[in-house]
C-alpha cells in the first residue's frame, strides 16, 4: 500500500485534510526558532524532535498546523484565521496538561508523524468497488 504525506484530522470546527510537502517542509525550516542563532533556519528533523519530545516553542506548533492546513489544499488566509481562531489563544497542550486529541499539541503531531513515515493511501474509500463491467 502507497504512502501519503496527508492525514485527515478532525480538528477545530470540522475533519481537515493536513500535509506537510516539500514547500511547506521549506517554510517551516525558514521560520521555526534556531536556539543556537535565535533566528529561523532550522531543520524538519529537529523540528519533529522538539515537538515530539515536549521540547517545542509554541510557534513551533502554530507554523505545523498552518502551513499543514495549506499543503492539504486550504488558503493561506484561511489558514492563518484558523490558527488565530484555534491555535493562538488555546491551551497548546489540551486540559489541564493532559493532551486532548484536538489539542495543537496532538495536531502537530500528527501531522509531522504524517510527514515522516507517511500514511496508508486507500486506492479506493471504503466502501467503494470497482463498477460491475457490462
Amino acid at each position: 500500500m502507497a504512502k501519503s504525506p496527508e492525514i485527515v484530522l478532525d480538528w477545530a470546527d470540522g475533519s481537515y485534510l493536513f500535509a506537510l510537502r516539500g514547500k511547506q517542509i521549506e517554510e517551516l525550516e525558514a521560520v521555526c526558532i534556531n536556539p543556537a542563532t535565535g533566528n529561523g533556519g532550522i531543520g524538519i528533523a529537529a523540528i519533529g524532535l522538539r515537538v515530539m519530545g515536549w521540547a517545542w516553542h509554541g510557534s513551533d506548533l502554530r507554523h505545523v498546523i498552518r502551513l499543514g492546513l495549506i499543503g492539504g489544499g486550504m488558503g493561506a488566509v484561511a489558514a492563518e484565521r484558523m490558527c488565530r481562531t484555534y491555535v493562538d489563544d488555546v491551551p497548546l497542550s489540551g486540559a489541564m496538561g493532559e493532551v486532548t486529541p484536538d489539542s495543537p499539541l496532538a495536531v502537530a503531531i500528527a501531522v509531522l508523524t504524517a510527514a515522516f513515515a507517511g500514511v496508508d493511501k486507500q486506492d479506493e474509500a471504503p466502501g467503494e468497488t470497482e463498477a460491475p463491467k457490462t
